[in-house]
């Protein structure tokens, strides 16, 4: 019977369809691209007006030109200043010799698995790098992830896949500095800055920059609050090794001096692929020192620190 009548169907039926259901201004058109077409698409819109969207749904408003004088490096510099405490650069290199290695602890509950998502993070002076995340359950703890950079290698796992670091992914590690990364933004074999504008995001103005490094073809962009200076939200655009597209974003608040050395957040919704995380940091760390077991992939010593 339904084939039967979609037989029947003439052109004008649809015609008449077409102009009870699709009137202009019930039409929802949805763009996405860059901000320049925005213009040439006021003709298509009943009243003219367009509303804006982040690629998570969320409203904004369109990116406006910084102040006068205000450049990427002039953003990044100031927040090295304001994470490390100190009025001028002048200070910096004292500060730096009593932060050598950074340790911190932060979790998340999730309550439907009755389960903790720990994560452990350990970096030293200038490129180690350790990173160790447990599960822990009724059902027993379980390591999902655990990478390791003793400066000239390292190695990555996730779950049941083992992996050297090399190429692109060792040549940033090699290049950046694990303490601040942002200590070295702007070098020849680290990556470059672009200050794109002003963003509002929640009634709240950033400062937003692109970051892409020196190796690979992963991009990033970090929003520095123009109130505060500090680092907000960073969101990472990477690939899987299919090639599909992989964003991960992180959203900061809590800013908390450690040890009268450095302002780091003590709070970050972590949104990777869609499965968010609300992490809360339980324990930082800030050594004179940057020596530790699990930069060679001794993880032992961490194994038995989270699963009291």
């Amino acid at each position: 019977d339904y084939l039967k009548r979609l037989e029947a169907l003439t052109k004008a039926d649809i015609l008449a369809a077409a102009k009870k259901y699709l009137t202009p201004d019930d039409i929802n058109i949805i763009v996405v691209g860059s901000e320049d077409v925005v213009e040439k698409l006021k003709v298509l819109d009943s009243d003219g007006e367009i509303a804006y969207k982040d690629y998570y749904g969320e409203e904004k408003a369109l990116t406006k030109p910084a102040a006068e004088g205000v450049t990427a490096q002039t953003v990044i510099d100031n927040y090295i200043l304001k994470t490390f405490m100190v009025a001028d650069k002048s200070e910096l290199p004292k500060k730096l010799k009593k932060v050598k290695m950074i340790e911190t602890i932060s979790k998340s509950e999730m309550p439907e698995f009755s389960a903790t998502i720990i994560i452990y993070s350990l970096v030293g002076a200038e490129n180690m790098v350790a990173d160790y995340m447990m599960i822990k359950s009724p059902m027993g703890n379980q390591v999902a992830q655990k990478k390791w950079f003793n400066g000239t290698n390292g190695v990555e796992t996730a779950m049941m896949d083992t992996k050297a670091i090399e190429g692109d992914d060792l040549n940033i590690l090699m290049n950046k500095n694990a303490i601040l990364p942002q200590l070295k933004y702007g070098q020849e074999n680290v990556n470059t800055i672009e200050l794109i504008g002003v963003e509002t995001i929640s009634d709240k103005e950033y400062h937003k920059i692109k970051v892409t490094p020196a190796f690979g073809t992963d991009y990033s962009f970090e929003y520095y609050s123009v109130e505060t200076g500090l680092l907000m939200i960073h969101e990472i655009f990477s690939s899987d090794a299919e090639g599909n597209p992989v964003t991960v974003r992180y959203e900061h608040s809590n800013y908390e001096a450690v040890n009268e050395q450095m302002l780091m957040p003590k709070a970050s919704k972590l949104n990777a692929g869609g499965q968010i995380l609300d992490l809360k940091v339980t324990e930082v760390t800030i050594g004179k020192k940057a020596k530790a077991k699990a930069f060679d992939g001794d993880f032992t010593e961490v194994a038995n620190k989270l699963s009291k």
